[in-house]
């Protein structure tokens, strides 16, 4: 019965629970430290007494406060090695201080923690990382183990999972499994253009495109002397879905189409060319081969660069008048 009765003992201190518990053998312990067990959840340990951790302070002349090891070992001793066994260890957990996120007799929040999260993560991390304009909504609902392990991880900074998996388990996978991804999405990058915790620019950016941008695009092909006025204006999204798209360049529709949301006017309506006045039904266009670029089709971007030119109306070869450029296929 003696048995019976220390087994459930141990089984209500795992799972915690609201009144203390302890043995009588404790008793006299709680008389002096009684505030050590009156938080709303106990240690299991609490509850198979005291000298399950410490050694017996009064056995000397002067009470010595002593565990029976050291952490972490004392506290494998019930937990699980395997819990911190992963490749990337937590520093806390690495330097075995368990304790200074776990209270060990009782505490008023889940796991015995010392305190609520983000809070708690605040007394090691700085919270200026965080504090920023624009924050990861895990950063700002406190959610920092939504995305990392607090113990162990066998992925670089004890993430959960590996990018982008472990965006998806918030964000739509739908959103980026499209025909044609951003190589930095195709990659995984997800943190090469976002920062995961919080940023001051908007959609927690690194850095505001289009310098963004430049970190992997040749600035020089946005720089030249006519630029296209959404490239010139960091409007890289405008034109280019980030993430991904069904049309190819990640154009958020068919190149034709695109060009028309701006370039509206009399002349070129309807996705026909500027010299509709040398044919009433403008220059050929869908489902026409571009001569001059292999496998393309012949649209808008054939003649002009969408991003910038050293030449007028961003012509895409050189050419000072639109007869000039014309000759570039045209040659009789």
């Amino acid at each position: 019965m003696k048995r019976f009765s220390y087994i459930i003992l141990i089984a209500l201190g795992v799972i915690g629970v609201a009144a203390p518990l302890v043995t009588a053998e404790e008793k006299p312990c709680l008389a002096c430290h009684k505030k050590l067990a009156a938080g709303k959840i106990q240690h299991a340990a609490v509850a198979m007494g005291c000298s399950t951790c410490h050694v017996k302070p009064h056995e000397k002349e002067k009470p010595v406060l002593s565990l029976m090891v050291d952490p972490p070992a004392l506290c494998f001793n019930c937990h699980d090695k395997k819990i911190v066994a992963g490749k990337v260890q937590h520093t806390a957990v690495k330097a075995g201080m368990c304790t200074s996120c776990h209270n060990p007799h009782s505490s008023d929040n889940k796991k015995l923690l010392k305190a609520q999260a983000p809070g708690l993560c605040y007394t090691c991390h700085d919270k200026k990382m965080f504090a920023k304009k624009h924050q990861h909504s895990a950063v700002a609902a406190g959610m920092c183990m939504s995305c990392h392990n607090p113990h162990a991880s066998d992925h670089e900074k004890a993430l959960v999972s590996q990018p982008p998996e472990l965006c998806y388990t918030c964000h739509d996978k739908g959103m980026f499994a499209k025909k044609h991804q951003h190589s930095a999405v195709a990659a995984g990058m997800c943190m090469s253009c976002h920062n995961p915790h919080a940023s001051d620019h908007e959609k927690a950016l690194v850095s505001q495109p289009p310098e963004l941008c430049y970190t992997c695009h040749d600035k020089g092909m946005f720089t030249k002397q006519v630029p296209h006025g959404p490239a010139a204006s960091g409007m890289c999204t405008h034109c280019h879905n980030p993430h991904a798209a069904d049309t190819p360049f990640q154009l958020p529709q068919p190149i034709h189409d695109l060009c028309v949301t701006c370039h509206a006017g009399a002349s070129i309506g309807n996705g026909v060319h500027v010299v509709r006045g040398f044919r009433s039904a403008g220059h050929p266009m869908r489902g026409k081969k571009d001569p001059l670029r292999k496998g393309r089709e012949f649209a808008c971007s054939s003649c002009h660069d969408p991003h910038s030119s050293a030449w007028p109306k961003l012509f895409r070869y050189k050419a000072t008048s639109a007869f000039s450029l014309c000759q570039y296929c045209h040659k009789k």
